[in-house]
């Protein structure tokens, strides 16, 4: 069993319409929890799909009824998971939208395949627009990392792994394939409506795909317009027209707002203007563009402009982030230098444990330094014993003993 427990993506903005609808669940679901067993069992037929009836009231009502502790508690899990970061990347209306539409997709879907036997049978649940949700995600974030955890009851095993989003969210589309394809209907595994699975998250890709390939497109377009304008500024530096050079890069910037290295390159010219001012907000927003986007070498690129520039140090998160940058263009020098900067007295102590472990990672993996390895574990240990990370770091520490490995301050 593999068990998504956090997605790399970063939640800005406060998910208003995914709390709203975990809100409206666990109200609509506890306030059922009061109802006699027979009160309840009706509930489910007047509230629930009945694909031999189905009906627009019963389509919008079924996605908030729910049969069970573990049946609510894993849809709102999966919901509140993936679906902050597709409310971020779509604005409200447009999420409302796809979250409704991927429930009735799955439940005519479900509707089509269901037997005539059990045609009388309500379908319940919001798992279909949830679904679609997840499907969203996997478009959106195809190579966002998803930690999870496996678990092996057999054999009384668990671990923690972190896989892209494509074969995380992929794997279980098709364990839902197969398991709809494969179980028997006169089996158990009826009760769990497969077919409102795959039509919610295929309804939920597809809705996805169609903006995120014309923006793919549109953007590639930009990048080519300004790789041009690159090009040419380049060339009037080349020949000492740095005036020329300037505008022709502004030029460029308000085709494409958001090129990363063309507000770079801005940054650098108001740099050796002695503009500094100007230097430090083109170079911060570069930086922050380049790390939504994940481009590493454009990101560590403005950072060390801005250090340049005389930029205020960043706090712990934004050094871990960063830290990361450079360890993934294999600079780990720089990594463990941006990190390391951050001990130092007086230093603000809120995420000093997550830098800490950063390092000592850096130092057991790449660079293989068991020794400063087991060190710096060790000192997290006694900074932040009660960090989550102290006992990740204790783990570690026993599994260097077990190899006999030694290190400062054993």
């Amino acid at each position: 069993m593999l068990l998504p427990v956090r997605i790399e993506t970063e939640i800005e903005q406060f998910p208003l319409f995914t709390y709203l609808i975990i809100g409206a669940n666990a109200i609509v679901f506890f306030s059922m929890q009061f109802l006699p067993p027979s009160i309840l069992e009706m509930a489910y037929h007047d509230y629930g799909f009945i694909p031999e009836r189905l009906d627009a009231f019963t389509l919008l009502t079924s996605m908030f009824v729910h049969g069970g502790w573990l049946h609510i508690i894993g849809n709102m899990y999966f919901l509140w998971l993936f679906g902050r970061a597709v409310e971020q990347r779509l604005n409200r209306v447009l999420y409302s939208f796809l979250y409704f539409s991927s429930g009735i997709a799955g439940a005519f879907l479900q509707t089509a395949l269901t037997p005539e036997y059990l045609a009388d049978v309500p379908c319940i649940g919001a798992s279909g627009a949830i679904s679609g949700i997840l499907g969203a995600y996997m478009i959106m974030y195809p190579w966002e990392e998803v930690s999870c955890v496996y678990f092996s009851f057999t054999m009384r095993y668990a671990t923690s792994i972190s896989l892209s989003t494509i074969w995380v969210l992929g794997s279980w589309f098709i364990l839902q394939f197969v398991d709809a394809v494969w179980f028997s209907p006169k089996t158990a595994e009826a009760t769990v409506a497969f077919w409102a699975h795959i039509g919610g998250f295929a309804f939920g890709a597809l809705a996805a795909a169609i903006p995120t390939c014309s923006n793919a497109l549109a953007s590639v377009l930009r990048r080519r317009s300004v790789a041009i304008a690159l090009e040419e500024y380049s060339d009037l530096l080349r020949k000492g027209k740095t005036e020329e050079a300037e505008a022709r890069l502004k030029s460029a910037l308000k085709k494409s707002p958001a090129d990363p290295l063309a507000l770079g390159e801005l940054g650098r010219i108001e740099l050796g203007c002695k503009k500094r001012s100007n230097a430090r907000k083109a170079l911060r927003r570069s930086l922050k563009i380049a790390l939504k986007r994940k481009d590493d070498a454009k990101a560590v690129g403005a950072y060390v402009a801005l250090a340049a520039a005389g930029e205020k140090p960043p706090d712990n998160s934004r050094r871990l982030l960063i830290g990361r940058r450079f360890a993934r263009l294999k600079k780990y020098g720089h990594a463990l230098g941006i990190m390391g900067d951050a001990f130092k007295p007086g230093a603000d102590m809120r995420g000093l444990d997550l830098l800490l472990y950063e390092i000592a990672e850096l130092f057991l993996g790449p660079l293989n330094d068991k020794t400063r390895a087991g060190a710096a574990y060790s000192l997290l240990q006694k900074l932040f014993p009660h960090s989550p990370r102290s006992l990740d770091a204790a783990y570690q520490i026993r599994k260097l003993r077990a190899k006999g490995e030694a290190w400062i301050g054993d």
